[in-house]
């Protein structure tokens, strides 16, 4: 038996531009993803005051999402979340996402709810099969538990740590790479560990102020759903299930 896998791209569209920048990151569901996608979006963006409470400028874009714990298995509530020097370190529209049927819903909340799952904070898991620039690979090839697991991209996506997401039950490995620094073609290689195979290759354009800030902030959210964010912004998702029939 397999666990359920599912990939939560970040996106307001197939191919995006969003945010306060030109920046997007696409994602070609024409081929094999499109057997496991679906877009959302969120409704109202991300909105911010240009400054906090206490004068403080807020930054463009924000640091991360932030996940907190919903109501029962596939529910979370989001917002987009900055240092802690800043009141609030929020934005200030927030989501409820629940994935647990065929079709996603997502929906605004209010302030107060998303303080009453203040304990529920699910931090993205980023956990690497390298540890630090100088282990990373440097062919076109990963090597994990005694099986090679080859990239689609000619360049590793980031120097170091921020080229491999390992599954926190490591069964799941995605590999990222490029097509040149900078912009360019972005790949996201998703493998079985235990087999050894490729489940698909997600790929598209990457055209962003800041690609490798995008990049690094992939990550695995519930030990289920691997999360890529995407946009100048942040805004928006496809979100892509590999939970029936995969192997």
């Amino acid at each position: 038996m397999f666990r359920k896998l599912s990939l939560v791209v970040l996106s307001t569209g197939l191919v995006v531009s969003c945010g306060k920048g030109n920046g997007y990151v696409g994602v070609d569901l024409s081929i094999a993803g499109k057997k496991y996608c679906r877009e959302i979006s969120f409704s109202q963006g991300w909105s911010y005051p240009p400054t906090d409470n206490n004068g403080l400028g807020y930054p463009t874009p924000f640091k991360e999402y932030e996940f907190r714990e919903g109501n029962g298995l596939g529910d979370f509530l989001v917002a987009g979340s900055f240092e802690h020097v800043f009141s609030p370190p929020y934005t200030k529209s927030k989501y409820r996402v629940n994935l647990s049927s065929a079709k996603p819903i997502v929906a605004p909340i209010d302030d107060d709810t998303w303080e009453k799952a203040t304990q529920k904070i699910m931090p993205l898991y980023r956990k690497s099969i390298f540890r630090t620039a100088t282990t990373i690979a440097p062919d076109d090839r990963a090597e994990f538990q005694g099986k090679i697991f080859p990239r689609t991209g000619p360049l590793w996506s980031t120097p170091g740590d921020g080229s491999t997401r390992l599954s926190p039950d490591q069964q799941w490995l995605v590999l990222q790479s490029r097509t040149r620094p900078g912009r360019g073609r972005v790949y996201f290689d998703v493998f079985n560990v235990g087999t050894g195979s490729k489940l698909v290759t997600l790929e598209g354009p990457l055209n962003a102020v800041w690609p490798d800030e995008l990049i690094y902030r992939t990550g695995w959210l519930a030990g289920r759903y691997f999360v890529i964010p995407t946009g100048d912004n942040f805004e928006g998702s496809v979100i892509c299930d590999f939970g029936r029939g995969t192997k």
